[in-house]
């Protein structure tokens, strides 16, 4: 993401993230913008010049919008993602502080074991905008020049997915590593009230991590399911206009791949919310019960039922600062309004096709026949 000037933090000597207007990272990410911006626009100004001919039908204009709708990412980027690594350095801040109330607590450090994770989703992000930026010359007629414009778009859409999936990863690694923790001490039965009170401050601190991943990616995670839904609408509308006209050739077909990729994007950000939410609310409650019988004092049973209580009362949600709750009911929300979204466009579609086909049948001249015209009359 700092590569790719999407979110222009520097790391300081003790580890923290910070983030400030004057630095040479900022600096950096101005000029690699600055550069970007030449084949953007060169992109951009195909995409407007093919979208306000006049020869386009309907069907036509709606293919057309998709380049823009790939290339309006670019613009928005100093308002959207460049304010809000203030928010994202914070939420990366939270996680050294949770490291260090776990190795506290739990007396080890917190392994999470997503290194190899994160350089086989460097390698993918990499390879797969790559792929999609030289095949689109193929079905969209770009340059290679507009292509690289593509190039920087997809793979800032794809890290920033990848983030996302990160984020949601660790989480659940977090969870289960305190899972773990918290069973070694109720089997080997050394679990005390105050070793209790310790790891519910744990739980406590990893459930407003969890929050706080939503909260950190509001504009970014907002736009960018917004943007898979206008992206999977406008491509599906495309592959039904293809198959009306029983035409499969290659724009057709990809954009079905496109409208399947969205579609299988927008599923995985929201399923991986959903997942480390219900882990990190679900993964201590059955050693909760099985330890509340371990002992019988009444201030250890106090600090488990407060405990519960935490569980029940407060279960972590992935809310985007109150906008919307990213779960598997947003997706499948999602997919019901793009159907409706299709529905109105296929009848706007043919309500524009019905009045030339009633215009041609009632323009046709309704002249007699010879034969009426050349028959005498009948004098009798």
């Amino acid at each position: 993401m700092q590569v790719g000037i999407a979110m222009p933090v520097q790391k300081r000597r003790d580890g923290t993230l910070t983030w400030r207007v004057c630095s040479p990272v900022m600096l950096y990410t101005l000029v690699v913008y600055a550069m970007l911006s030449v084949p953007v626009y060169y992109a951009v100004s195909a995409a407007v010049r093919q979208l306000s001919s006049k020869k386009n039908t309907f069907h036509d204009q709606i293919y057309n919008m998709t380049p823009l709708l790939l290339l309006h990412a670019h613009p928005l980027m100093p308002f959207l993602h460049w304010p809000e690594s203030r928010w994202v350095t914070g939420y990366f801040n939270s996680w050294l502080k949770f490291e260090e109330l776990f190795a506290r607590v739990c007396r080890r450090p917190l392994r999470l074991g997503l290194s190899r994770w994160v350089a086989r989703q460097t390698a993918v992000c990499l390879l797969l905008s790559v792929f999609l930026a030289a095949t689109m010359p193929l079905y969209m007629g770009l340059s290679w020049l507009q292509a690289a414009a593509y190039t920087h778009l997809w793979l800032l859409s794809i890290t920033l997915v990848s983030m996302w999936l990160l984020s949601s990863k660790a989480l659940c690694r977090a969870a289960e590593a305190l899972r773990d923790s918290m069973h070694e001490v109720v089997v080997a039965g050394t679990c005390t009230a105050d070793l209790m009170a310790d790891y519910r401050q744990a739980w406590l601190e990893l459930s407003e991590l969890t929050q706080e991943s939503g909260r950190a990616w509001t504009y970014s995670c907002g736009h960018m399911l917004l943007y898979l839904f206008l992206l999977m609408t406008v491509t599906a509308f495309g592959v039904l206009a293809g198959v009306a006209r029983h035409s499969l050739e290659a724009r057709t077909m990809a954009y079905g791949a496109m409208a399947a990729g969205s579609a299988f994007t927008l599923f995985i950000v929201c399923s991986a919310a959903e997942t480390a939410a219900d882990t990190v609310s679900q993964v201590l409650r059955e050693d909760l019960l099985m330890v509340q019988l371990s002992d019988d004092t009444q201030h250890f049973k106090n600090e488990v039922q407060m405990f519960m209580t935490a569980l029940a009362m407060d279960p972590p949600i992935v809310n985007l600062s109150g906008y919307a709750t990213v779960n598997r009911a947003l997706f499948a929300a999602l997919l019901e309004t793009m159907v409706t979204y299709l529905v109105v466009l296929v009848q706007f579609a043919y309500s524009l096709d019905t009045p030339d086909t009633n215009s041609t049948t009632t323009a046709a001249p309704t002249s007699p026949s010879p034969e009426t015209t050349d028959k005498p009359r009948d004098m009798n």
